[in-house]
């Protein structure tokens, strides 16, 4: 079992606990048989009532019937579940069990039959004895097999409620790290910079300039309580954005967006375009003789493509570059990190976001945890 905790630095990080599974089979071995053998004795009491010699002998039957059953039960399990293992497979296991269980069922049924030879219950060697000996140890097999397969599939579901709620941790986790990430001191020093400037020059633009400023700070503390919103609603809370960089900026920042509105509805994980504009503005020379041109777009696979022309500074920025890797971890906590692809070379950066189509699935991301 995966047994999350944290390091030094407050990182999660996993490590291996054995699962106490030796210790149920055990039980299992010692119990199971026992039952077993006390069903397959009143099978046997009945069928035998109208005989009067019954004797002691006739009592290990059942018993050598219920363990032989069991173990060979258990032992083909054991053999399917290392071959075919996890929850996921559980219907290639089963059709491998059942055709494993043919031929190893043939042979438990003539090793009992002829033990039951031996003790008198049979006079010879039938064909019909021997099907119904087999026939019972298929049944006593498969109460083995329903009892060892339950408790496996309810420790693997346990297994993975556990990992689904360290995950959910892990999220909130990255949420709050995102939160920080964009408020950042710098960023909110900038625009009151900004602010400062605009309210001597242009009062009205200063105006204007306030309400988006606020609209984004707003923006950015509701939504990051969703795991997922539309991307129609991520393009408005974008054209606030950009409204502050085009006051910083002015004509040397062009962004030229064109999506599909059919897309419009799917969904992403929020502030996603504003980190990866942000990620071009940080690391790239913007001038009037070196404008910086971003495009946001979707392709014909339905997924949305940022990028834009490269002309990094000459002094990189010296801040700690979380924002793609930030994306990354929580496309990799939605199960898309394969999705999610950042191609560079010497002219251009593009990163491919997978959308998500809305169903019964994501619409739970989208209520507040």
């Amino acid at each position: 079992m995966d047994i999350h905790d944290r390091n030094e630095r407050g990182e999660m990080i996993s490590k291996k606990q054995p699962l106490p599974f030796f210790c149920e089979d055990k039980k299992f071995r010692i119990y199971g048989p026992f039952f077993l053998s006390i069903f397959l004795l009143i099978f046997f009491f009945v069928m035998l009532i109208d005989t009067s010699n019954i004797a002691f002998h006739w009592m290990l039957i059942p018993v050598f019937y219920a363990v032989l059953s069991w173990e060979s039960g258990r032992w083909l399990l054991m053999y399917c579940r290392k071959r075919i293992p996890g929850i996921k497979q559980v219907k290639k296991r089963i059709s491998l069990l059942l055709v494993s269980g043919i031929p190893v069922s043939a042979m438990v049924g003539f090793a009992d039959h002829l033990f039951a030879l031996q003790l008198g219950l049979y006079k010879k060697l039938l064909l019909d004895d021997y099907l119904f000996i087999s026939g019972l140890n298929i049944l006593s097999s498969a109460i083995a097999v329903s009892i060892y397969e339950s408790h496996y599939y309810l420790r693997e579901w346990k297994m993975l409620f556990i990992e689904s709620e360290n995950l959910k941790k892990e999220n909130s986790n990255s949420q709050f790290q995102f939160l920080r990430e964009q408020i950042k001191p710098h960023f909110l020093f900038n625009s009151l910079n900004t602010l400062s400037a605009l309210i001597i020059l242009d009062p009205i633009k200063a105006e204007l300039y306030v309400e988006e400023m606020s609209t984004v700070y707003r923006y950015l503390l509701n939504k990051n309580e969703k795991d997922l919103i539309t991307l129609k609603e991520e393009l408005l809370f974008l054209d606030s954005y950009l409204l502050l960089l085009r006051v910083r900026f002015e004509k040397s920042l062009h962004v030229n967006i064109d999506t599909n509105e059919r897309l419009h509805e799917y969904l992403l994980p929020p502030f996603v375009l504003q980190l990866l504009i942000e990620n071009a503005v940080k690391h790239n020379v913007i001038s009037s003789e070196h404008p910086l041109t971003i495009r946001i777009y979707t392709n014909e696979e339905g997924n949305l493509e940022v990028d834009n022309n490269v002309q990094l500074k000459h002094r990189p920025d010296t801040s700690e570059k979380k924002g793609l890797t930030n994306i990354r971890s929580r496309y990799a906590l939605l199960n898309m990190e394969e999705g999610f692809k950042v191609i560079c070379d010497n002219d251009l950066f593009k990163v491919t976001i997978p959308l998500f189509k809305v169903n019964r699935f994501t619409l739970t991301h989208l209520v507040k945890h």
